[in-house]
């Protein structure tokens, strides 16, 4: 499974990175809106994404490839519970919303439940 990490801080990036080269997936991380957007037309299984970026909301990334009609899982990861929440999430076209911090066996099966088949 190739998965997108749109996420600015290397720590998380880092545990989402070492699990999934241990389940045999492979992460591209964004650490920008900008550059997450890029990546999402590439062929990627599933977007993590995270709300607070340092060029824009990643509720407005996923809006913007909503309306371009990318049908790419996608799930918000935030520790900003205030700013963003799972209604908020859905309602941008998310697919799903999940609390930081993700611990190593919370990105374990959100890769299963995302795997594709």
């Amino acid at each position: 499974m190739n998965i997108l990490y749109i996420e600015d801080d290397a720590i998380p990036q880092r545990v989402v990175k070492r699990v999934a080269a241990h389940m045999g997936h492979v992460v591209l991380c964004a650490t920008t809106c900008a550059k997450g957007y890029m990546l999402a037309h590439q062929p990627v299984d599933l977007i993590l994404l995270d709300v607070n970026l340092p060029d824009d909301n990643g509720l407005n990334l996923a809006k913007r490839l909503r309306a371009e009609q990318i049908t790419t899982p996608i799930v918000v990861v935030t520790g900003d519970l205030f700013g963003c929440d799972r209604d908020m999430a859905l309602a941008a076209g998310c697919t799903d919303f999940r609390a930081k911090p993700l611990l190593t066996d919370d990105v374990k099966a959100l890769f299963t439940q995302y795997a594709v088949n």
